[in-house]
C-alpha cells in the first residue's frame, strides 16, 4: 500500500506487527509493522450533532468542507445481476450497505478545500449505499496542513459498514471500506 494510505486495524500490535483490514474480499491476512502507523485516536473530531435532514450531511472545519447526499437508488440506471448465492450485484460490485435486496439510497460526496472543489473519482463512492448522516465525522491532526479523514458508518443494519476517505492538501488520497462488526 502507498505511504499515507488509510487502514483499519483489526488487532493491537503483536510483536510490533498489526493485522489490518482491506477492502478486497479475498480474506487473506495482511500485516504492517506498527511503527508505520499513525493512530487517529488523538485527532480533532468534528461530527454532526443531530442530522435534521436524513438525506444531507455537511461538516466544515478549518477550510475543509464535506457534503454527503443520500440520492434515491434507481435500478434502471445500473446493471443488476445475481451471484451464485442469489445476492445482488450492482454494476458488477457487491453493494456495501445492504444485507440482501437492492439499495434504497446511493451516496454522493462533494468536498471543498479553502473554497476550491476537490476532484473526487467515481470509485470513491462506487458501491457505497444507505448513508447514515448521523455518523458523518471529520478527523484532523493538530497540524492544519496535515491529512483529513472523513468517516461514516452506513448501512441497513445487518449490512453495516464503515468507510473512511482520506484527503491531503486539497487532494483525494483514497478510501478504505470494511465491516467493523
Amino acid at each position: 500500500m502507498a505511504s499515507g494510505s488509510v487502514v483499519a486495524v483489526e488487532q493491537e500490535p503483536e510483536d510490533g506487527w498489526v493485522r489490518i483490514l482491506m477492502e478486497d474480499i479475498d480474506e487473506k491476512p495482511r500485516f504492517i509493522h506498527g511503527s508505520r502507523l499513525r493512530p487517529v485516536k488523538a485527532w480533532r473530531q468534528t461530527a454532526i450533532a443531530d442530522a435534521k435532514d436524513r438525506n444531507l450531511g455537511q461538516l466544515n472545519h478549518a477550510g475543509f468542507e464535506v457534503r454527503v447526499l443520500a440520492v434515491p437508488f434507481v435500478a434502471a440506471d445500473h446493471q443488476i445481476t445475481r451471484d451464485e448465492q442469489g445476492g445482488h450485484r450492482v454494476d458488477g460490485e457487491w453493494p456495501w450497505g445492504r444485507d440482501g435486496g437492492l439499495p434504497s439510497f446511493s451516496l454522493s460526496l462533494t468536498v471543498t478545500h479553502n473554497g476550491e472543489p476537490v476532484a473526487i473519482p467515481k470509485a470513491a463512492v462506487q458501491n457505497l449505499y444507505e448513508p447514515n448522516m448521523d455518523s458523518l465525522t471529520l478527523l484532523r491532526p493538530d497540524d492544519a496542513a496535515g491529512p483529513v479523514l472523513v468517516l461514516m458508518l452506513n448501512g441497513d443494519g445487518a449490512g453495516g459498514y464503515c468507510v473512511v476517505w482520506a484527503f491531503q492538501g486539497g487532494t483525494y488520497r483514497g478510501r478504505v471500506v470494511f465491516n467493523p462488526f
